[in-house]
């Protein structure tokens, strides 16, 4: 089997330049909920700053800015770096070291061998993604090794490691307290007297992984074998060191966010809508020649209006999915801005945006139609839906889906007109007698004469059905019937019996 190679690419102070802090000129503090230190900048280190500091001990040690951890901003960047690099290999990986421990150091692993005949050689192809790097802009250092997890170890070496030949030494070196992904297990190899890769190498190498395994789980061991396997594998002496086969952990493909636009420029300012319909209904038939391309459904789109002095109005056009029928959107366009109007003179159009989905076409034909194949696609409803909601607004005309909870009024819930609702019940409601209208908010019964009475009197005739819950937000007990009224209407009650209350929940 051919070896793999991987570059590890380690973000010493990501948390930070996520934020867009310089991080050679600025004393700042990254802290997080508890008030500790997960992030410093190297100003900040020189003054003796630790992390898991209190940051009420980091601030009497220098005068800094201190500023909350933001996940969100860091995925945002992950997300830039592994598009950017995506364009030299498309097995990336995001790794964080413990993502249990704050502190963790993370950055992204990539894995080359099937790419370097692209690049011509392995320095070739490290040498343009060093040279990315650079370009986007992060604190990083890097190393070369034939698996993941030792290459994200070398990158600890006093020196980058760009290759993957001899470079054991460097790897062995390092101190067992590097292996922060199982940070307790390293650290109880550690006051065992593994203090560096080396020792726990000589004890493999004796022992072979019989003694680790008294001592450590099965996920540690894999992790080991990940680390040294690639070089064990050209010691003909070692082959059998292991029990199990060479470990090899696959490689992850990362799928970068597809961005469709489209635009049309005008000669001149447009001010009547009705000279958009023919530049609308080309980038609409493009978007479902894209579609067919890439066997992708559109549930909606978002137009962009723009004049002369860049000044942008958006218009969003929500359907149910859609593959090939152009002139739906087209037409759920149209109503749209017949009743807004057009914001200004146009002076380009844009169409962007499209909600993109996977195609389902289990069941159907293969789909290797262009645009002008138009099917059926539920249009008059939809047309009628667009034309209500232009009346009315959107937020008045909804559809209601099933929720999964046996609680009556808790088991549906409002979702916009275009959005496919949830029809397949739990199957413990269909075999349960349940009203087509229910109450928002159950109504109380009365009583007359001892008798029940709700707009006349009422008769049980059938239950009770015992439904109880909820105690985490508001314990509920109740018996549910089924009643019929004087004038023969069939009500669904109940009896609240924390109340002591009788309700009518639903009509037959």
């Amino acid at each position: 089997m051919a070896k793999q190679i991987w570059l590890a690419l380690r973000l010493p102070y990501f948390a930070l330049e996520a934020l867009d802090i310089d991080i050679t000129e600025q004393a700042v503090l990254l802290i997080t909920a508890k008030n500790k230190v997960c992030a410093a900048s190297p100003i900040c280190f020189d003054e003796g700053v630790r992390l898991d500091m209190p940051v009420s001990t980091a601030r009497m040690l220098l005068n800094c800015e201190v500023l909350s951890r933001d996940k969100q901003k860091e995925q945002q960047k992950i997300h830039t770096i592994c598009t950017a690099l995506y364009a030299y290999t498309p097995y990336i990986e995001h790794y964080i070291e413990n993502t249990y421990i704050e502190t963790s150091m993370q950055g992204v692993l990539l894995e080359l061998s099937r790419c370097v005949h692209l690049f011509g050689s392995i320095e070739c192809l490290r040498d343009r993604i060093i040279d990315c790097m650079n370009t986007l802009g992060f604190t990083y250092v890097y190393a070369l090794a034939f698996s993941a997890k030792a290459a994200w170890l070398l990158s600890y070496s006093q020196k980058p490691i760009g290759h993957c030949d001899n470079n054991l030494d460097d790897l062995l070196s390092l101190s067992t307290l590097l292996l922060v992904e199982h940070n307790e297990e390293a650290e109880a190899l550690q006051q065992s007297g593994f203090e560096t890769l080396h020792d726990i190498w000589q004890q493999l190498q004796k022992e072979g992984n019989f003694s680790l395994k008294k001592r450590c789980s099965p996920a540690f061991i894999d992790y080991l074998l990940d680390i040294f396997n690639p070089f064990l594998a050209e010691k003909k002496s070692q082959e059998d060191l292991f029990a199990t086969p060479l470990f090899r952990a696959s490689a992850p493909v990362y799928t970068p966010e597809e961005h469709y636009s489209d635009t049309r420029f005008f000669d001149y300012p447009i001010a009547s809508i009705e000279l958009l319909y023919a530049p609308m209904k080309q980038l609409l038939q493009n978007l479902c020649d894209y579609l067919v391309s890439c066997q992708k459904q559109c549930a909606g789109v978002q137009w962009v209006f723009s004049d002369i002095y860049h000044h942008s109005e958006y218009l969003n056009v929500r359907c149910e999915r859609i593959y090939r029928d152009w002139s739906l959107l087209f037409e759920l366009t149209h109503i749209q801005l017949d009743k807004t109007g057009l914001p200004f003179e146009v002076d380009q159009l844009e169409l962007r945006r499209p909600n993109v989905l996977n195609l389902n076409i289990e069941g159907s034909e293969l789909a290797i139609y262009d645009s002008k194949h138009i099917p059926d696609n539920n249009r008059e409803e939809q047309l009628v839906i667009a034309k209500i909601q232009a009346r009315i607004g959107p937020k008045n005309v909804f559809k209601l889906s099933y929720r999964d909870d046996h609680m009556p009024e808790l088991s549906h819930r409002k979702i916009p007109a275009q959005e496919k609702p949830i029809t397949a019940l739990d199957g413990q409601h269909c075999f349960s007698p349940r009203p087509d209208w229910l109450f928002k908010v159950p109504m109380a019964i009365g009583t007359q004469q001892n008798n029940l009475h709700w707009h006349g009197h009422i008769q049980l005739v059938r239950g009770p059905e015992r439904l109880q819950g909820h105690w985490w937000h508001k314990a509920t007990e109740r018996d549910y019937f089924i009643a019929v009224r004087d004038d023969q209407i069939r009500l669904w009650v109940f009896y609240d019996l924390l109340k002591k209350e009788w309700f009518v929940q639903g009509v037959f």
